[in-house]
């Protein structure tokens, strides 16, 4: 699944390429996550509720098509913060860093979802 379209923040080496206003819009983008702002986004991307919807509108595709089937997502963090919010299991301004390679595993329960494992990299 397509990780979260940052527009003019792609690929944007911060570290080496000092931007002044792609460093101001960056603080503006964080100032509105820790807000909760779902709307708020930078030129030629998507807003967190864009984001969100679209990976709502994606799992609820995979979960018609394969009711009753395992189904397996391999994806980033942006995308697995969105499922745990799309889901009840934590709030939009509980951003999550997941591990390289940790997986997470939501179990469906009749209309909820319960948390298995999360963020686990006891495999490596």
């Amino acid at each position: 699944m397509r990780e979260h379209n940052m527009g003019i923040f792609e690929g944007w080496q911060w570290e080496t390429e000092p931007d002044p206003i792609k460093q101001q819009l960056w603080e503006e983008l964080l100032k509105a996550r820790a807000a909760g702002d779902v709307h708020w986004k930078a030129k030629n991307s998507e807003s967190l509720a864009e984001f969100t919807t679209r990976v709502h509108s994606f799992t609820q595709m995979l979960a018609q098509k394969h009711a009753g089937e395992t189904i397996i997502i391999v994806t980033h963090g942006g995308t697995i913060n969105r499922l745990m919010e799309i889901y009840g299991l934590k709030k939009i301004t509980e951003y999550i860093s997941y591990n390289n390679t940790s997986l997470t595993i939501l179990t469906k329960n009749g209309v909820d979802y319960q948390l298995g494992l999360h963020n686990d990299i006891s495999h490596l």
